[in-house]
């Protein structure tokens, strides 16, 4: 039995990410070759491509935003590595971006118009729905840092190679605020990108609900 686990808390995909150049089928094998364990498929929820979502419902458009992660989670089942659902959320009039934790599909059909709200409300509806909240890569151009009290963590590593996502900022703001979780990711968009951050655990969790849980439970470390 392994005694550590190895998680990819941000990766997106081409099928539902506009920015996304893998398949999700794709990630899951790249991920499973680099010797994670699991995966949590963050793609982007934001008006721009809710607007795109193909479906008349909000249940089809949900479906249809789901598609990378369904793809991503086919192949998991084939080839052995765990695939988790998650979400990187921007509002509008904002271009910082939220990595949530804890959803199932349910979330959008119920709330489709996400991108609405702010940090405060939405922190409403996570507390209701047990979501936990990080912000994504707060020093990265163009991003600000969130009043903390809004958050549960913060992604004090950024993987990503073509971005400057200052991470020793975020990692200073962590250290300001003990509360906060940190949060490791690799941003992953092009197959380049694989396994620039990983997070460990002792044990391996099935469903996003249960990746929230280790998280608050301190459960997952930076690699």
């Amino acid at each position: 039995m392994k005694t550590k686990y190895r998680y990819e808390l941000h990766l997106h995909t081409s099928e539902t990410s506009p920015c996304g150049q893998v398949p999700g089928a794709r990630g899951a094998s790249l991920y499973a070759e680099a010797g994670y364990d699991a995966i949590c498929v963050t793609d982007h929820y934001y008006r721009h491509v809710a607007d795109r979502l193909p479906g008349r419902s909000a249940a089809e458009r949900a479906a249809s935003w789901m598609s990378g992660y369904r793809a991503a989670q086919e192949e998991g089942a084939r080839i052995g590595i765990e695939v988790l659902l998650g979400m990187e959320l921007r509002f509008d009039g904002s271009q910082n971006d939220y990595l949530v934790f804890g959803m199932d599909e349910q979330l959008l059909v119920d709330h489709p118009d996400l991108y609405q709200l702010d940090p405060e409300h939405f922190r409403a509806l996570a507390d209701e729905q047990g979501l936990l909240v990080v912000q994504a890569h707060p020093y990265r151009p163009g991003c600000t840092p969130a009043d903390p009290v809004w958050m549960d963590g913060i992604e004090t590593w950024n993987g990503n190679p073509r971005h400057d996502s200052r991470n020793d900022c975020a990692e200073a703001l962590a250290t300001r605020h003990p509360r906060l979780l940190r949060v490791a990711g690799s941003d992953f968009h092009q197959p380049g990108d694989v396994a620039s951050a990983a997070m460990l655990s002792d044990r391996l969790v099935r469903d996003s609900a249960g990746l929230a849980a280790l998280l608050r439970s301190g459960g997952l470390r930076i690699a």
